[in-house]
């Protein structure tokens, strides 16, 4: 296969990924547990341990909404039980607060205080290496705030123990603070979202649905029912074919109009985060950019129907059981006509993946959309060696502001260095001014540094460095006095 010798990412891994993760068992193991905790539903979660891997399955048989006729709304979340959240990282001045579904943070927090307590001895056990949350529908997004928690609380105590949070057809939790700030935490690679293609419960909350309520909560008795047991879904109210239409059509034409440009786009109040496992009959694809995911929502729905969209939720486990043996085939069918490039060879695998190849009017949309999360540039690798040689040259600029800090301590005034720069005039020697003018170019440098690690621009464990951490604490030690001085002088 020839490569092309101007690509930036020579290789398109999206359906690869997917492939790889088919061929472990988290999938089936995980859904396993989800099916355990949906059939017992009056046990809000269960869990299992595998080997040093311990899993928790949270049961989606719960009402996140009923008692809000919104549906909708938001609220701030900055701490859970005790623990703060996303502190590590600067707020910019004007960000909308990271916030998450009201209802289902509430259904989260009357749950919390048994979590926590078997987390803490699970985690606590020699014996636990890795920790693998889980849950379907409702259950997913409850599993979500669980693994938060749990990220949270194992970075505060330096532990090793690693955590996976796996859903199926989990609703939409947050704001995009929200889907932000987890970006910037490194913590989207702790979470992958299974979303079949026709399944409308993952899209729900992208439209204004309070005005359809009452379809909500019959479909949800459904679901909840069809859940617990295939039989006692037949109990519930059922929903007409006009009310199925009314609520797909709704989601449909919002998604349809939020990713359109310019002004006839309109606002999206939730948004996705982390990576999301979209699932087909054809088999797989990964795909991890928010505006990528709420592409490919839209694309992959709009080849639905009212009926699928409802009874896709309830399928997951077909699709877990087929995966294996979808992606064999997969590969085999892509031999008759491969691409010359490896990338646009990916590219192709990663539509016939996602169920769509068959669908002309979406098949360019959703190649346009993979395209524009292509990585340009150099790889987080390479960036991090590039800031390597820029710190050697910031260097003298650091010894300058340290021999200057050793001058201001020798002289007679004792005055030190904090004071001689806040006092500085200009009628004072250009001593002064050389240490600021290196003060602004060591600070442009760590600015930079900050950026590119919150746009995931280096490595994932780069801000854990010994040499990063080091070098910043001393920048620190060294250059905050100056800028204090600055700010009052």
């Amino acid at each position: 296969m020839r490569m092309a010798s101007n690509e930036t990412s020579p290789f398109e891994s999206r359906e690869m990924l997917a492939t790889f993760v088919s061929s472990t068992p988290l999938l089936s193991e995980s859904w396993r547990l989800c099916s355990q905790a949906n059939a017992t539903p009056f046990r809000t979660f269960v869990t299992e341990r595998v080997g040093a891997a311990v899993y928790v399955a949270f049961s989606g048989v719960h009402m996140a909404g009923e008692s809000d006729p919104n549906w909708r709304s938001l609220i701030p979340l900055d701490s859970i039980g005790g623990v703060p959240l996303f502190s590590s990282r600067r707020s910019k001045e004007g960000e909308e607060p990271v916030m998450v579904h009201a209802g289902m943070l509430n259904l989260f927090f009357s749950l919390f205080n048994s979590f926590q307590n078997q987390m803490l001895e699970i985690v606590g056990s020699k014996d636990t290496k890795s920790v693998v949350i889980t849950g379907h529908s409702i259950g997913g997004a409850t599993a979500s705030l669980c693994t938060l928690w749990l990220l949270s609380y194992l970075q505060s105590i330096s532990s090793s123990v690693s955590v996976l949070c796996i859903t199926y057809g989990a609703p939409l939790l947050g704001n995009e603070s929200f889907s932000q700030i987890i970006f910037k935490e490194r913590w989207g690679g702790n979470f992958c979202h299974v979303v079949s293609k026709h399944d409308i419960m993952p899209r729900l909350l992208f439209a204004p649905i309070t005005s359809l309520s009452t379809q909500l909560n019959s479909l949800l008795q459904f679901w909840h029912l069809s859940m617990t047991s295939p039989d006692m879904g037949k109990l519930a109210n059922q929903i007409s074919e006009k009310e199925k239409d009314k609520l797909f059509t709704a989601v449909v034409d919002y998604l349809e109009t939020a990713t359109q440009d310019g002004e006839t786009s309109v606002p999206i109040l939730f948004h996705p985060f982390g990576s999301y496992f979209f699932v087909s009959e054809e088999g797989a694809v990964c795909v991890d950019s928010s505006a990528a995911i709420i592409k490919m929502m839209h694309l992959t729905l709009a080849t639905s129907s009212p009926a699928s969209s409802i009874e896709d939720h309830l399928k997951y486990g077909d699709y877990v059981n087929k995966m294996s043996a979808q992606t064999l085939y997969q590969s085999n069918s892509m031999q008759k006509s491969i691409p010359d490039s490896s990338y646009e060879a990916g590219l192709e695998l990663a539509i016939q993946s996602s169920g769509i190849a068959n669908q002309e009017s979406a098949i360019t949309s959703a190649k346009e959309c993979l395209k524009t999360t292509r990585r340009m540039g150099p790889s987080p690798t390479l960036n991090a060696a590039s800031l390597a040689l820029s710190l050697s040259k910031v260097v003298p600029y650091r010894a300058q502001i340290e021999w200057y800090k050793t001058w201001c301590e020798k002289q007679d005034d004792q005055m030190g260095y904090y004071d001689s720069f806040k006092s500085r005039n200009s009628s004072s020697s250009k001593r002064g001014m050389k240490v600021n003018i290196n003060r602004c170019k060591l600070a442009r440098f760590w600015n930079n540094v900050i950026d590119m690690l919150e746009r995931g621009e280096l490595p994932h464990d780069f801000d854990k460095r010994a040499k990063w951490v080091y070098t910043s604490h001393f920048y620190k030690l060294l250059v905050e006095p100056l800028d204090i001085a600055e700010y009052y002088g």
